[in-house]
């Protein structure tokens, strides 16, 4: 295994994307830059309210997750709704996560939307390790 490409290991880090081959490669990705033992997923926002809902209530922090990849289109919920929900729920230990929009999508709209929200970058797929590490590093 290659050394953490950060200062430290994340606790969790959580794959919201409703393409089954981009959470492969994303959590392939993420078990190679060897930064956590443990990634979930989630195929849309509204699974992923029940995952962090499971994980972070005040009997369940070990598994909140600290770094979150987030999907922009996706059926169900999409990832601006998730996030206007994420951003309202009352547990302390998500002030911790940081988001980062994981999308196709180029579209300047959707770049603009992203920044009502509090967001720690915004990477166009596909993921890299470089591209990953350098977000990390330089924040």
């Amino acid at each position: 295994m290659d050394q953490p490409l950060t200062k430290h290991r994340l606790n969790s880090i959580f794959v919201i994307d409703d393409d089954p081959i981009s959470i492969f490669l994303v959590e392939t990705i993420l078990q190679d830059m060897n930064i956590s033992d443990c990634i979930l997923s989630a195929t849309n926002g509204l699974e992923a309210l029940e995952v962090i809902e499971e994980r972070c209530s005040d009997d369940a922090t070990n598994g909140c997750p600290e770094l979150i990849l987030l999907d922009i289109n996706m059926p169900i919920m999409d990832g601006f709704e998730f996030m206007d929900k994420f951003q309202k729920l009352p547990y302390p230990h998500l002030d911790k996560a940081k988001v980062i929009i994981l999308t196709s999508s180029s579209n300047l709209q959707d770049v603009e939307k992203s920044k009502h929200f509090s967001i720690y970058g915004y990477m166009i797929k596909p993921l890299t390790k470089d591209k990953l590490g350098t977000l990390l590093e330089e924040r």
